[in-house]
């Protein structure tokens, strides 16, 4: 991993190579997409289905609960205060909005709406994986339409991401909590890198 010295120097290289007229246009441009990429942080894209409280844990991840406010349908971006957004377009559109929070000292937080309907769900979350260095995927169950759609995310991407069993304060309400993570905790072991479960109580306490 590269240190702040480093990475800057890294950084630099690539700036002057977008330049150097000893490249060809292909390397040259292929230096200013890496120098863009490298700029742009670690992407964390938040998904799952509707309802699932994608939002209510980016608030929390946040510890600004309601204060970056989305329009409904649309993605949340969320960035440090002077960082540049993703050069691509997020599906379901959405504008940055920069914030002095902690957790995004090199991280751009996307909070992607997944619509209803399971063929627009399939194909606006399966374009959100292409955007993404770490998903949190939120859910109640983990059904088998949202693994279908997860099986198409590439191996490194799975290594780094988390699955996010929400509402767990209902499921102990209910008496099924445990219940719920035995029959996660495979699928997680074998599909991502770690199970979380979350409640209403564990987010709004920060």
């Amino acid at each position: 991993m590269l240190d702040k010295t480093e990475y800057e120097q890294t950084l630099a290289r690539l700036a002057a190579a977008t330049s150097a007229p000893a490249l060809s246009d292909a390397l040259r441009e292929h230096a200013a997409e890496m120098r863009n990429r490298l700029s742009a942080g670690v992407r964390v894209v938040v998904l799952g289905p509707p309802g699932s409280g994608k939002s209510a844990l980016c608030d929390a991840l946040l510890c600004v609960p309601g204060e970056v406010a989305g329009h409904s349908g649309e993605a949340r971006i969320i960035l440090r205060p002077g960082a540049e957004a993703p050069q691509h377009a997020l599906p379901g559109g959405g504008k940055p909005t920069h914030l002095d929070a902690g957790f995004l000292a090199d991280t751009c937080l996307m909070d992607v709406h997944l619509p209803k309907d399971l063929a627009a769900f399939r194909m606006r979350a399966l374009e959100a994986l292409e955007h993404a260095d770490i998903v949190i995927w939120c859910t109640s169950r983990f059904g088998p339409e949202e693994a279908g759609i997860w099986n198409n995310a590439p191996d490194h991407l799975k290594d780094h991401s988390l699955l996010v069993l929400a509402k767990a304060d209902q499921l102990v309400e209910t008496g099924q909590l445990n219940e719920r993570i035995a029959d996660l905790q495979e699928v997680a072991s074998e599909e991502f890198h770690s199970l979380y479960p979350t409640s209403a109580l564990t987010i709004a306490g920060g």
